[in-house]
């Protein structure tokens, strides 16, 4: 049985730090100590996932916003990888926010011609296979083409940028950009 959890304790904090750390490109990371600031100010979630014995096995950090969830940040630790967790915890994670809009961003799978393709693809296949769907166009993410996808529901790029200058100030207006329509 899985468990997600708000990571108060110190322990939890470290665990999602490193696994952060460990899990996601450098161009796609904030800094954590942002993160912390703006889960202080209520804009964001930094969710543990613990089994049944309270062993970490991953983190789901989100952005609020009105009736939006941005998953912003979603990894598995690596040793729980491969065995159904990630779906599983997909499942609960859109249980706990049945009453609102659910999201995220993947790198775009749209060039063939990128650094680790193969995995973009099957990662692009994970949520597909989850229940996520295209929201058919693609965004310049500070520097990195992204494609937001959804659970159930329509978000337009005016609401995903209007997210993150609400949530992160007036410095990203500009560096989040509609590229085009796929």
């Amino acid at each position: 049985m899985l468990i997600i959890k708000e990571a108060f304790e110190e322990k939890q904090l470290e665990q999602i730090r490193q696994l952060y750390e460990a899990a996601f490109p450098a161009s796609e990371k904030k800094p954590f100590s942002l993160i912390l600031e703006k889960r202080a100010s209520g804009a964001v979630e930094i969710l543990a996932i613990e089994d049944d014995k309270r062993r970490f096995r991953g983190l789901i950090i989100t952005i609020l916003y009105k009736d939006m969830v941005l998953i912003d940040y979603f990894a598995i630790d690596e040793e729980s990888r491969g065995i159904g967790i990630g779906s599983d915890v997909l499942k609960l994670f859109t249980a706990r926010c049945a009453k609102k809009r659910v999201f995220l961003e993947i790198e775009s799978t749209v060039s063939k011609l990128v650094e680790d393709y193969d995995i973009k693809i099957r990662r692009k296949a994970f949520y597909e296979r989850n229940g996520l769907a295209s929201q058919g166009y693609l965004v310049n993410l500070f520097g990195v083409e992204m494609e937001i996808m959804s659970f159930n529901c329509d978000i337009c790029f005016e609401e995903y940028h209007e997210m993150l200058v609400h949530v992160y100030g007036e410095g990203v207006r500009d560096k989040v950009q509609f590229i085009r329509n796929l």
